[in-house]
């Protein structure tokens, strides 16, 4: 713990918070995806995500029907999810990256909905899905 006392650390959370002891942290700046770290997650705060995502997954399904039908080439699809994306989470990253997450378990063309991602938001989308244990 001395190790990080009184010190500023400066780098990717998602690589440094592993290794910090539970509760010692008094203020982080960082961006809005970082908001979705699960490791620092309460069990009560994860099944809230988990409960949110299945929701939201099941209300985007004939959204995600309807987007694929309509477009034959995949290149295509990230400019419907972006649109989908922004718009429902009124371009708020975190949420983004939920809306983004369930399109996918929706059956959304995965490539189509991480290019709209990283175009939005600078962020990886596969690796999004990692840290919150959603399979895509």
């Amino acid at each position: 713990m001395n190790e990080y006392l009184n010190k500023i650390i400066c780098g990717d959370c998602l690589d440094i918070m592993p290794d910090l002891p539970d509760k010692s942290i008094d203020n982080s700046i960082g961006t809005a995806q970082r908001l979705l770290y699960w490791c620092m997650m309460t069990e009560k705060q994860k099944n809230f995500v988990k409960q949110t995502l299945a929701e939201t997954t099941n209300l985007l399904k004939d959204v995600v029907k309807d987007i694929e039908e309509s477009i034959p080439l995949s290149r295509g699809h990230y400019a419907k999810y972006m649109s989908v994306i922004s718009s429902a989470s009124k371009n708020q990253p975190h949420a983004g990256m939920l809306i983004a997450l369930a399109l996918v378990k929706a059956g959304a063309n995965f490539q189509g909905v991480s290019d709209a991602v990283k175009l939005l938001y600078q962020y990886d989308l596969s690796r999004i899905a990692s840290r919150l244990e959603v399979e895509v």
